[in-house]
């Protein structure tokens, strides 16, 4: 297959994108479920995750070197069932990505253009993302390996000069009774983790979509970020903050660097929102085309961008929305769908011995 990316490639592209979600979401989704011992709530979720990767990894043994989930899936149920299935997951993923743009606008409001217009940003990001997602896999993932590499410097940095201001009393002791909360807290460790997933409906040649190094490298920075932000904020201080994350950063100074590595971690995070979105337009693409037997690359991915900018513009429209959203419906359908119904399907076609 000529436009295809190693699975090196993949865990880059898997590990920039994700980055987006993490910072989002944790510690404070996390820390709110499982309290003070969230932050070995991570770990917990890794068991949970590795196994969906190796399902997914056998889903995919019989595939042939241009075919993805998605045309194994219709394998596996059948031609007109699988694709109803691939149809509606086209659209949940729209959806989501219409979801992500707007949080990513609304942020970038809040953090730097307090009068802004989210419609702008929205606009620009969709733009960006379907420019990019049109064109070439190996493209995306080289320039991937880029960001990767300069985003894994700039948080070593920071989680490095971060742990020197942690305190243990946020952190410890953690009891047997403490094992119920640290369960509970690796829900939402689980489901950003899983969300991988979705990568295996790209077409990636030969080199198969389970990624076990993008889960261990996940699940060490969501348990990093966690540590670093619980014991310096702690649990109640976070309980209250909408992005704690960033409020831990303005404590943190590079001496003879930057004053404050807030501004960088911004315009980071501002990358990965990019690199998400520009995944998942990629993906619904593809979907859509094997939903309808013809390679439609360019104009699939608008669809599903016109689509998404109807969610951010119209469906999602204030913050109380958007709150609802994040915290009950993404996170609820996300692990049916990764956690449910992959492997549902995957049960369906070897009880059909298609795959």
């Amino acid at each position: 297959m000529k436009d295809s990316i190693s699975t090196k490639q993949m865990n880059t592209l898997l590990f920039v994108g994700l980055l987006s979600p993490v910072i989002r979401l944790f510690p404070a989704v996390s820390v709110n479920m499982g309290g003070k011992a969230a932050w070995l709530s991570p770990i917990v979720a890794l068991p949970v995750a590795l196994m969906l990767t190796a399902l997914i990894h056998r889903f995919l043994k019989k595939s042939a070197p241009d075919e993805a989930l998605g045309d194994m899936i219709i394998k596996a149920v059948g031609s007109i069932a699988g694709r109803i299935v691939l149809a509606i997951l086209a659209l949940w993923l729209m959806f989501y990505t219409g979801f992500i743009v707007k949080s990513s606008a609304e942020r970038l409001i809040s953090s730097i253009y307090p009068n802004g217009q989210s419609g702008i940003f929205v606009i620009t990001l969709l733009a960006v993302g379907v420019y990019m997602a049109t064109g070439k896999l190996k493209s995306l993932g080289r320039m991937t390996e880029i960001f990767a590499a300069v985003i894994g410097a700039i948080l070593l940095i920071i989680l490095v000069t971060a742990a020197f201001k942690i305190e243990p009393s946020n952190l410890l002791p953690v009891t047997v009774r403490d094992v119920d909360n640290i369960a509970v807290g690796a829900i939402p460790a689980a489901n950003i983790i899983g969300i991988g997933a979705y990568a295996a409906f790209l077409k990636t040649g030969n080199e198969k979509a389970g990624r076990y190094k993008s889960v261990l490298i996940m699940t060490l920075i969501i348990t990093a970020i966690t540590v670093t932000t619980l014991g310096i904020l702690g649990e109640e201080l976070i309980g209250s903050l909408q992005h704690s994350f960033f409020v831990m950063l303005r404590d943190i100074e590079l001496a003879g660097v930057l004053e404050r590595i807030e501004a960088a971690v911004i315009i980071t995070w501002v990358i990965t929102d990019l690199v998400y979105v520009t995944i998942l337009l990629k993906i619904c693409g593809q979907i859509c085309d094997t939903v309808l037997s013809k390679e439609n690359k360019i104009k699939n991915i608008i669809f599903s961008a016109i689509i998404s900018l109807i969610v951010a513009v119209f469906v999602i429209e204030n913050a109380f929305s958007m709150l609802i959203i994040s915290g009950i419906l993404i996170p609820m359908i996300n692990i049916l769908v990764v956690y449910l119904l992959i492997p549902l399907l995957f049960v369906v076609g070897r009880i059909r011995q298609k795959i």
